[in-house]
């Protein structure tokens, strides 16, 4: 009878620790993905304006497209809005020639 209770202790005792060892790895891999999540979004981001000149053909669509960033608009539409305030358009037609101030975020505005 002893041996049998000896059995079960050293079988209750060997879950107990595979499960902390299971347990502890689980909460140590979130606190690294924690903090690599931290460390990324602690990264300085500036806001920077730069002045670019339309080519012919060019539409305010296909310049949001190429200077947008998801991290900073929920969509395109927000962005090409932001574009018409900071320029005064009344609509989304562009002229060749026209300069347009858009704006990007880097670290360092030579980015």
């Amino acid at each position: 009878m002893r041996e049998i209770l000896c059995k079960k202790n050293f079988k209750m005792t060997a879950m107990g620790i595979l499960f902390g060892i299971i347990f502890c790895a689980f909460i140590f891999g979130s606190i690294i993905s924690i903090s690599q999540e931290c460390v990324a979004a602690s990264k300085p981001e500036n806001k920077y304006f730069t002045n670019i000149t339309i080519d012919k053909g060019d539409t305010l669509w296909e310049v949001a497209d190429e200077y947008m960033d998801d991290e900073h608009y929920d969509s395109i539409y927000e962005y090409m809005e932001e574009l018409r305030i900071m320029n005064n358009l009344k609509s989304d037609t562009l002229y060749a020639g026209q300069n347009l101030v858009i704006t990007y975020y880097a670290e360092s505005a030579n980015q």
